[in-house]
């Protein structure tokens, strides 16, 4: 159903979506991508037979392409207050879905020791104490896909692997979850943290003990 549905919707939403975009862009005098641009990659994804509805191996074909060129940009990037380990690489992952479909992604960190891997995400805050809760969720919305590989091999020999979340922020001291909520309560007190970031922390380790993520949390200095 969510493929027929995304054959036969996606060109009028996509033009209308193109439309305003225009409308936005003349009413606020902004400067945004060419609609000459948004057309032509419509006429590359459109069924030959019905100028109406995509063809799906044509959008996979395209979108596949830019989800490598975008992976391997990012594997070409260093973010220096990630703090990444001195043993870590930063890899590409080539996900298969059980569509056939594959997705391009990186993460931030991969340590091998042994037939062991971890794979981390790193947010970083530059001024505050925490990353804010888009990056959060953004973190979690990585680790959550990885989590779900049923395996991963490397040179034909199967590892097996772990997940994790690092953040980094403007703090004096490091925490781990998940962990007692007396030490949590403690590092509040230490590094006197709003409500807001101390709900967060609560809510963080609830997910680490749930899915058994582990999330470092560290100075960014």
């Amino acid at each position: 159903w969510n493929n027929e549905h995304f054959i036969k919707d996606f060109i009028p939403v996509y033009k209308k979506a193109v439309s305003s975009y225009e409308k936005i862009s003349n009413s606020l005098s902004v400067k945004l991508h060419k609609t000459s641009d948004h057309i032509n990659f419509l006429n590359k994804i459109i069924d030959d037979s019905d100028k109406n509805i995509i063809n799906l191996n044509k959008f996979a074909e395209i979108t596949l392409s830019k989800s490598k060129l975008a992976a391997n940009r990012e594997i070409a990037t260093n973010h220096k207050l990630e703090h990444l380990s001195l043993e870590s690489e930063k890899p590409v992952f080539e996900m298969k879905n059980n569509l056939g479909g594959s997705y391009f992604l990186t993460s931030d960190e991969l340590v091998i020791k042994g037939k062991k891997i971890t794979i981390t995400e790193a947010k970083n805050s530059t001024n505050g104490k925490l990353p804010g809760i888009a990056d959060v969720k953004d973190g979690l919305f990585k680790i959550l896909l990885f989590s779900q590989i049923k395996y991963i091999k490397i040179d034909n020999i199967d590892y097996s692997y772990k997940v994790g979340l690092k953040l980094s922020g403007n703090l004096s001291s490091s925490l781990t979850l998940p962990n007692k909520v007396s030490k949590i309560k403690a590092f509040f007190d230490l590094e006197n943290l709003s409500d807001s970031e101390k709900k967060l922390l609560i809510l963080l380790n609830e997910e680490a003990v749930e899915n058994d993520y582990n999330i470092n949390i560290i100075p960014n200095k």
